[in-house]
């Protein structure tokens, strides 16, 4: 984890883990370390991961970097009771 950059960006519960930096973008590698979710339909609380998508998201720039990105792991989590993903 890269604590200055976790507090920079101020997301509550989203860990930078990595980054890359060139002349002109920076890329944060952020982690959200949530065991489990809710389900959007049911409200029951799923532990069951589905599976992962790695989404790359603009940021607003960062000090004289011209773009910043954030490289984010989209967890998709099944709920047992309605099957929703």
């Amino acid at each position: 984890m890269v604590p200055l950059l976790t507090e920079l960006l101020g997301l509550p519960g989203v860990d930078v883990e990595s980054y890359e930096a060139n002349e002109n973008d920076l890329i944060l590698d952020v982690e959200v370390h949530s065991a489990s979710s809710t389900c959007s339909r049911c409200g029951t609380v799923s532990h069951h991961l589905h599976q992962n998508h790695w989404h790359l998201v603009r940021d607003l720039p960062i000090s004289h970097y011209g773009k910043t990105w954030l490289r984010v792991n989209r967890r998709q989590f099944q709920c047992a009771v309605c099957g929703v993903r």
